[in-house]
């Protein structure tokens, strides 16, 4: 009993160490104002009315000076917005007037502050998923669990403590089906003066898989409440807001990534999707897994990939193929009888610089001439292939 009874005080104080350790890092604030922004599609083109946005790194007394400890202030605002996709427009509840919503960054153990501001008609909650909040939870978001909701025309500044977490978390709404609508991806980089445990990448990419529906998600959600039947489908799937080229109405507002070749690229992925399992992989190309829900992993190489509701993967891709456009694609994951959406979303990973490199012929004509379609990718498996959905980490 004395042994354990000790056990159980050095954890506890090791814990207790961890937190201290963790919690340093330097300050400096920011604000983040926007109003609403409607986005329309005519003739292929997207526009977007212009917005405030304004970035300051002031401290308490006004200076720009830097201090030990690292904080971050955002005011965002919880607002409906229109969009046209899918062929018809709809308004829905939008951060800051996009799909998806803007990214939070931070360094390990930055300290951040985010002052929601609820312009909408529901109630609503922020929850930071893959952020442990040491000792902290009445920021963590579930509403009527550690805090009460923010009301319509009011307002809550939530305190984000980062520890130990360190890759790509995010954050999305916890109330109802709210969150189909309201999320966004979170980067926290390595501790200012280290670095990543793998080679460094030349550049990053934020790609959030999402659900779309032509029909207001909290009319969908109510819907089944009441009648105790299954809610409607989603009508498409999405790469950061755009469904791609396989749906209609959908073509000229596809998801491109410019890339050029020779470079290695950390795709930071969330699967924000509400309750489906996404199988993804990019044409040609292999992946190579180095990190998990704010975690670093030991290196996986495969050509596909399965993401579960929620989750978030640190995903590097070096272009080293024929240069041409190539398409990355999701599609759902299904291993039960009940219906699923059959759709398949699909980017473009877009070489940009092989115009102007020493390549054959025959690849200097495949990657300017743009008229030719984007090669598809043959490993993404099939909606109910279970065998191989749940063996992706032992690919290729």
């Amino acid at each position: 009993m004395e042994v354990m009874f000790r056990f159980l005080v050095l954890l506890l104080m090791n814990e207790l160490l961890l937190c201290m350790v963790e919690s340093k890092g330097n300050i400096h604030y920011y604000d983040f104002v926007v109003r609403i922004t409607m986005r329309r599609v005519w003739n292929g083109i997207r526009y977007r009315k212009k917005h405030l946005h304004l970035v300051n790194n002031k401290n308490d007394n006004g200076t720009s000076s830097r201090r030990d400890g690292h904080l971050v202030s955002n005011s965002n605002g919880v607002q409906e917005a229109d969009f046209t996709k899918l062929c018809s427009t709809k308004r829905m509840l939008t951060v800051n007037g996009s799909f998806p919503g803007p990214v939070l960054r931070a360094y390990r153990g930055d300290t951040v502050y985010v002052n929601v501001h609820n312009q909408g008609n529901y109630n609503i909650t922020i929850h930071w998923h893959g952020v442990k909040q040491p000792r902290n939870p009445w920021s963590d978001g579930p509403e009527y669990i550690t805090q009460c909701p923010i009301q319509p025309r009011s307002n809550f500044t939530y305190e984000i403590i980062f520890s130990t977490e360190e890759g790509t978390v995010w954050w999305h709404a916890h109330g109802d089906w709210s969150r189909a609508t309201i999320h966004g991806a979170i980067v926290v980089l390595p501790r200012e003066g280290t670095s990543y445990p793998m080679p460094g990448p030349d550049e990053e990419e934020i790609v959030i898989l999402s659900s779309w529906f032509k029909r207001d998600v909290m009319e969908i959600y109510n819907e089944a409440i009441e009648t105790g039947g299954e809610p409607q489908l989603s009508d498409a799937f999405t790469i950061n807001g755009q469904q791609g080229d396989l749906y209609p109405c959908s073509n000229e507002t596809t998801y491109c990534l410019p890339v050029q070749y020779g470079k290695t690229y950390l795709l930071r992925m969330v699967n924000a999707i509400l309750n489906e399992e996404l199988l993804f992989s990019v044409a040609e190309h292999n992946l190579t897994i180095v990190g998990t829900d704010g975690a670093y992993t030991k290196p996986i190489i495969t050509n596909y990939i399965m993401l579960t509701p929620g989750q978030t993967m640190d995903v590097l891709l070096t272009t080293n193929q024929s240069p041409r456009n190539y398409y990355m694609a999701a599609r759902n994951f299904i291993s039960s009888p009940l219906p699923f959406h059959h759709g398949t979303t699909t980017g473009i990973l877009q070489y940009t610089n092989c115009c102007h490199s020493p390549f054959s012929i025959l690849q200097y004509t495949s990657c300017c001439n743009s008229l030719l379609s984007p090669l598809f990718p043959t490993t993404l498996p099939n909606y109910e292939d279970e065998a191989t959905a749940l063996t992706f980490i032992k690919a290729p």
